[in-house]
């Protein structure tokens, strides 16, 4: 599952029962959110992952987002200023997490910190030669704008398993049982090893990625001329390979786990065709219900050398919110077939309100 995780799952657990037990509706949305920020603090900033920590990195990507695409004006009171300020402050927390890494190295006394930052530290170290505190926070400030995308995905996740063909009850039933099995062979703790122990789990995740992939497009620069589709790209021109039924959607079709557990049932290149006679999305599986899912064509952290780097980390979050749940709540949407904006960052329409009940 990749490193950082060791502390992570024991927070989602406290974070599902506060809000099982706050007032009903809550807003599905900024509950994930807030879940995301504290996982990212605990696995990879090596804080303590608490929710007046949670509401703080919240706000900072809040101001982020809004000066992300605003006139580069930098007064303190245009949101470009803001996104600044933003951008400096968790620079700060960033520089005391390493400050943080170092210290307990240097203890003997001290264990090592379980978190991305300390192996980064160790990483940046043995590098020849050594890489500058400034290229680290730089990374980490990049690597917190990423984590941005998993709030929504969490909350796609709730939305998927609440609703339509597919969802609901029938499916949190087959990930009950996967939780029994997963429980008599590791016991109740969320380790690693019980969550790569998830398959079910897993094919969730990966129909809510494909279908409501967190970002809406892969984007590239054409290095040669080629053709697509009869239509000629010339080099040099910026490509937008949208990941849903086009860059301002969402696919439409349904949400059916069960496709990431079967062979594919046609070739590569027939499953392309497909693709492409029903508007262009390889994600988009053409055969229905019963077509199999192409994973060569899920893409939804990007691919080539721009992978996401925290790819793991949200898949990980993902399996952990799926377990919790399976293992002791249910919930309804309040608006079912909530409506979601695509860009310029995926929100639902109204909070993605849901009442959440423990069983």
């Amino acid at each position: 599952m990749g490193n950082g995780m060791g502390q992570a799952p024991q927070g989602n657990p406290s974070y599902v029962e506060r809000w099982a037990r706050g007032p009903q509706p809550t807003p599905g949305f900024a509950a994930c959110q807030e879940l995301s920020q504290a996982v990212f603090d605990v696995a990879v900033l090596g804080g303590d992952g608490s929710q007046a920590r949670a509401a703080e990195l919240q706000q900072l990507m809040a101001s982020l987002a809004v000066g992300f695409q605003t006139p580069p004006l930098e007064l303190p009171f245009t949101d470009y200023g803001k996104a600044v300020a933003a951008r400096n402050a968790l620079g700060r927390l960033a520089q005391q997490s390493m400050s943080r890494c170092r210290a307990a190295a240097s203890a003997a006394s001290d264990p090592s910190p379980d978190c991305a930052v300390a192996d980064l530290l160790t990483a940046a170290a043995a590098a020849s030669p050594p890489l500058p505190d400034s290229l680290l926070v730089d990374n980490l400030v990049a690597a917190f704008f990423g984590n941005a995308s998993t709030g929504p995905s969490l909350a796609k996740v709730l939305q998927h398993l609440a609703e339509g063909e597919g969802g609901g009850e029938a499916v949190m039933e087959r990930l009950r049982r996967e939780q029994q099995e997963v429980i008599a062979r590791h016991g109740t703790d969320l380790t690693a090893e019980a969550l790569d122990d998830m398959p079910y789990g897993a094919a969730v995740a990966r129909e809510a990625l494909r279908i409501t992939p967190a970002v809406p497009a892969v984007f590239r620069v054409a290095l040669v001329d080629f053709e697509l589709q009869a239509r000629r790209i010339p080099k040099g021109w910026r490509v937008w390979c949208h990941l849903g039924d086009s860059v301002l959607s969402y696919n439409k079709d349904t949400f059916v786990p069960d496709r990431w557990l079967q062979p594919a049932s046609q070739p590569a290149a027939a499953a392309a065709a497909a693709a492409a006679n029903g508007g262009g999305c390889p994600a988009h599986a053409h055969a229905g219900a019963s077509g199999a899912a192409r994973p060569e064509y899920s893409i939804p952290f990007g691919s080539g050398v721009r992978t996401c780097l925290g790819r793991h980390l949200v898949f990980s979050e993902l399996l952990l919110v799926l377990a919790v749940l399976a293992r002791g709540y249910a919930w309804e949407a309040v608006t079912p077939g909530e409506r979601w904006r695509v860009v310029p960052a995926p929100a639902p329409s109204n909070g993605l309100l849901v009442n959440l009940r423990r069983l």
